[in-house]
Protein backbone atom coordinates (compact mmCIF):
# COMPACT_ATOMS: atom_id res chain seq x y z
CA UNK A 1 0.00 0.00 0.00
CA UNK A 2 1.57 3.20 -1.34
CA UNK A 3 1.15 6.75 0.57
CA UNK A 4 -1.05 7.55 -1.91
CA UNK A 5 -3.07 5.06 -1.87
CA UNK A 6 -3.58 5.18 1.99
CA UNK A 7 -4.19 9.11 1.71
CA UNK A 8 -7.01 8.26 -1.24
CA UNK A 9 -8.76 6.96 2.04
CA UNK A 10 -7.97 8.00 5.08
CA UNK A 11 -6.89 11.25 6.40
CA UNK A 12 -4.82 9.74 8.91
CA UNK A 13 -3.49 7.17 10.39
CA UNK A 14 -5.84 7.70 13.14
CA UNK A 15 -8.59 7.51 10.82
CA UNK A 16 -7.45 3.93 10.10
CA UNK A 17 -7.25 3.47 13.47
CA UNK A 18 -10.85 4.29 14.23
CA UNK A 19 -12.30 2.42 11.32
CA UNK A 20 -10.63 -1.07 12.56
CA UNK A 21 -12.13 -0.26 16.40
CA UNK A 22 -14.92 0.75 14.74
CA UNK A 23 -15.22 -2.73 13.05
CA UNK A 24 -14.32 -4.37 16.12
CA UNK A 25 -17.08 -2.67 18.15
CA UNK A 26 -19.44 -3.61 15.48
CA UNK A 27 -18.45 -7.26 15.69
CA UNK A 28 -19.20 -7.39 19.03
CA UNK A 29 -22.34 -5.43 18.90
CA UNK A 30 -23.61 -8.15 16.44
CA UNK A 31 -22.67 -11.09 19.06
CA UNK A 32 -24.89 -9.66 22.01
CA UNK A 33 -27.53 -9.13 19.40
CA UNK A 34 -27.62 -12.59 18.32
CA UNK A 35 -28.64 -13.37 21.63
CA UNK A 36 -30.54 -10.20 22.60
CA UNK A 37 -34.13 -12.10 22.19
CA UNK A 38 -33.16 -14.79 24.45
CA UNK A 39 -32.58 -15.12 28.41
CA UNK A 40 -29.08 -14.24 29.28
CA UNK A 41 -28.93 -16.42 32.49
CA UNK A 42 -28.91 -19.29 29.49
CA UNK A 43 -26.61 -17.68 27.56
CA UNK A 44 -24.33 -15.66 29.28
CA UNK A 45 -21.79 -18.63 28.71
CA UNK A 46 -21.98 -18.63 24.95
CA UNK A 47 -22.17 -15.02 24.52
CA UNK A 48 -18.46 -14.87 26.24
CA UNK A 49 -17.89 -18.26 24.29
CA UNK A 50 -18.53 -16.18 20.94
CA UNK A 51 -16.23 -13.07 22.21
CA UNK A 52 -13.71 -15.35 23.54
CA UNK A 53 -13.70 -16.77 20.08
CA UNK A 54 -13.21 -13.72 18.44
CA UNK A 55 -10.52 -12.05 20.38
CA UNK A 56 -8.54 -15.47 19.88
CA UNK A 57 -8.53 -15.11 16.17
CA UNK A 58 -7.17 -12.27 16.27
CA UNK A 59 -5.15 -12.10 19.27
CA UNK A 60 -2.00 -11.03 17.82
CA UNK A 61 -3.88 -7.75 16.24
CA UNK A 62 -5.57 -6.91 19.13
CA UNK A 63 -2.99 -7.20 21.63
CA UNK A 64 -1.25 -4.65 19.38
CA UNK A 65 -4.68 -2.41 19.66
CA UNK A 66 -4.78 -2.46 22.96
CA UNK A 67 -1.45 -1.01 23.52
CA UNK A 68 -1.99 1.77 20.97
CA UNK A 69 -1.63 5.13 22.77
CA UNK A 70 -5.19 6.22 22.55
CA UNK A 71 -6.54 2.78 23.47
CA UNK A 72 -8.25 5.04 27.02
CA UNK A 73 -10.31 6.02 24.25
CA UNK A 74 -11.32 2.29 22.35
CA UNK A 75 -11.58 1.17 25.71
CA UNK A 76 -13.98 3.53 27.26
CA UNK A 77 -15.92 3.03 23.94
CA UNK A 78 -15.72 -0.80 24.28
CA UNK A 79 -17.27 -0.75 27.77
CA UNK A 80 -19.89 1.61 26.94
CA UNK A 81 -21.50 -0.24 24.41
CA UNK A 82 -20.86 -3.63 26.33
CA UNK A 83 -22.75 -1.82 29.13
CA UNK A 84 -25.35 -0.43 27.19
CA UNK A 85 -25.97 -4.26 25.67
CA UNK A 86 -26.05 -5.76 29.50
CA UNK A 87 -27.78 -3.21 30.60
CA UNK A 88 -30.91 -4.15 28.47
CA UNK A 89 -31.34 -7.19 30.22
CA UNK A 90 -33.61 -7.02 33.40
CA UNK A 91 -33.59 -10.64 34.15
CA UNK A 92 -29.95 -10.72 35.35
CA UNK A 93 -30.81 -7.80 37.66
CA UNK A 94 -33.69 -8.66 39.78
CA UNK A 95 -36.12 -5.58 41.47
CA UNK A 96 -32.82 -2.83 41.94
CA UNK A 97 -32.75 0.58 40.43
CA UNK A 98 -31.15 1.76 37.73
CA UNK A 99 -28.12 3.31 39.27
CA UNK A 100 -27.40 0.07 41.41
CA UNK A 101 -27.72 -1.84 37.85
CA UNK A 102 -25.36 0.67 36.36
CA UNK A 103 -22.58 0.21 39.38
CA UNK A 104 -22.74 -3.50 38.91
CA UNK A 105 -22.43 -3.50 35.42
CA UNK A 106 -19.78 -0.77 35.40
CA UNK A 107 -17.58 -2.91 38.25
CA UNK A 108 -17.89 -5.53 35.86
CA UNK A 109 -17.65 -4.60 32.92
CA UNK A 110 -14.19 -2.85 34.30
CA UNK A 111 -13.02 -5.93 35.74
CA UNK A 112 -13.94 -8.12 32.65
CA UNK A 113 -12.07 -5.68 30.27
CA UNK A 114 -9.16 -5.73 32.58
CA UNK A 115 -9.28 -9.57 32.52
CA UNK A 116 -8.82 -9.59 28.72
CA UNK A 117 -6.43 -6.91 28.67
CA UNK A 118 -4.03 -9.22 30.86
CA UNK A 119 -4.59 -12.23 28.58
CA UNK A 120 -4.08 -10.21 25.50
CA UNK A 121 -0.78 -8.69 26.99
CA UNK A 122 0.07 -12.60 28.70
CA UNK A 123 0.32 -11.55 32.15
CA UNK A 124 -1.97 -14.06 32.91
CA UNK A 125 -0.91 -18.22 32.38
CA UNK A 126 -4.13 -19.31 31.41
CA UNK A 127 -5.98 -20.51 27.70
CA UNK A 128 -8.91 -17.90 26.64
CA UNK A 129 -11.33 -20.35 27.45
CA UNK A 130 -10.42 -21.02 30.66
CA UNK A 131 -10.46 -17.70 31.35
CA UNK A 132 -13.89 -17.19 29.95
CA UNK A 133 -15.06 -20.01 32.37
CA UNK A 134 -13.63 -17.74 35.54
CA UNK A 135 -16.00 -15.02 33.90
CA UNK A 136 -18.70 -16.35 33.72
CA UNK A 137 -18.45 -17.91 36.80
CA UNK A 138 -18.13 -14.40 38.40
CA UNK A 139 -20.54 -12.77 36.44
CA UNK A 140 -23.14 -15.58 38.41
CA UNK A 141 -21.74 -15.28 41.15
CA UNK A 142 -22.13 -10.92 41.39
CA UNK A 143 -25.93 -11.34 39.33
CA UNK A 144 -26.68 -14.06 41.05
Amino acid sequence: LNRGTFYAHYDSIFDLLEEIENQFLAQLLIIFQQYRSKPIKNNTPAIFDCISTFLEENADFYKKLTKANDSNYFLTRLKKLVTEEILQYDELFGEININDKKIYVDFFMSGTIGLYQEWLSGKLDISINQLTKKINELLFKVFA
